[in-house]
């Protein structure tokens, strides 16, 4: 996998590409998101995935997001932008349900609307 980061304005830009082998590399980006977040000081990222050939099975989402839903607690706003047709909704709702802040979208555009109506509500 392949990775890209930004550091905006107001947020932190990761992306990545390739293809997904197993659950060690995204637990390594989910770390290393939080480790940006702290170390920028900045709390939104946009993670786009929708350059990945390959995702990640049913039961690694659901592991990977109990993990992600961890490491990111509520501190950390995460926008994920995915290709439509693998925006299934599991991965965000395990998160979501364990108290982190995350939306999956199928456009950075609409991810970083998101993460601005996040800020409104505060």
């Amino acid at each position: 996998m392949t990775k890209t980061i930004e550091i905006r304005p107001n947020y932190i830009f990761f992306a990545t590409s390739g293809n997904y082998e197993s659950t060690t590399q995204p637990a390594e980006i989910i770390v290393e998101l939080a480790e940006l977040s702290d170390k920028h000081k900045i709390n939104k990222i946009i993670l786009d995935i929708s350059q990945m050939k390959r995702i990640p099975p049913v039961m690694d989402r659901y592991e990977l997001g109990e993990m992600a839903a961890k490491v990111w607690g509520h501190k950390i706003r995460i926008a994920i932008v995915a290709k439509p047709s693998e925006i299934t909704g599991f991965f965000e709702n395990v998160v979501v349900n364990r108290g982190a802040v995350l939306k999956v979208l199928p456009t950075i555009e609409l991810a970083e609307l998101w993460l601005d109506e996040i800020d409104a509500k505060e």
